[in-house]
């Protein structure tokens, strides 16, 4: 004789679901920001809360006066760091990059323009995309990445497993993220940043003629 679905157990298996999809991304931020906090100097023992680079604590809110993105620079990096960085966990839509962009209703796109608006600074955004067990990718416009190449790259850019997407609004550029990290020096990056930043805020305050 089948067994009875007692009432309110499809709600409550929908909601451990919602609640184990969270923890999974939680756990991929903090992730990334280890991976940023190390890449940037920092130990590997750091208690998270007082890393380099963090979870944002209003991840997935709307505060409109907090850092935007899911993983934030904290106070000693902000200056140099103005990177908006969205994170997006998933365990089923995609396994490996095709999968990433061909998959029957993948939100990748969606999420991309989730981080075109959430920039600090015209273009500077990045993507970090993962499913379990997989390496994450980073996505980011291929102007900043050939941007990073220039100015901190510590060797030929050509050598690192690159994707160029070309969309309707400008070229993505995909690649491991852990190769990214290897391949740029922070300090590097970190000054050309702060640069980059000072001359788009003085562009802003120059009264237009």
């Amino acid at each position: 004789m089948a067994r009875k679905e007692r009432p309110g157990r499809a709600k409550d298996k929908s909601t451990a679901s919602a609640r184990g999809a969270r923890r999974k991304g939680a756990r991929f931020e903090l992730d990334t920001a280890k991976m940023l906090h190390v890449w940037w100097g920092g130990d590997p023992g750091t208690p998270a809360k007082e890393m380099l680079f963090r979870r944002s604590p209003g991840s997935g809110g709307v505060d409109p006066d907090a850092w935007p993105g899911d993983v934030i620079p904290s106070r000693a990096v902000e200056a140099e760091w103005p990177v908006v960085i969205e994170c997006k966990a998933n365990d089923s839509e995609f396994g490996d990059l095709i999968e990433l962009l061909t998959a029957p209703g993948c939100a990748f796109f969606a999420w991309v323009e989730q981080a075109r608006e959430a920039e600090r600074l015209p273009g500077v955004w990045w993507l970090v995309v993962r499913r379990v067990f997989y390496p994450p990718l980073v996505v980011m416009e291929s102007d900043l990445f050939s941007g990073f190449a220039r100015n901190a790259g510590d060797g030929d850019p050509g050598i690192l497993p690159v994707f160029h997407l070309e969309t309707e609004e400008d070229t993505l550029t995909i690649l491991p993220l852990g190769r990214f990290l290897a391949a740029h020096d922070p300090r590097r990056a970190g000054a050309w940043l702060r640069h980059e930043s000072r001359k788009i805020a003085r562009a802003r305050r120059r009264p237009d003629l």
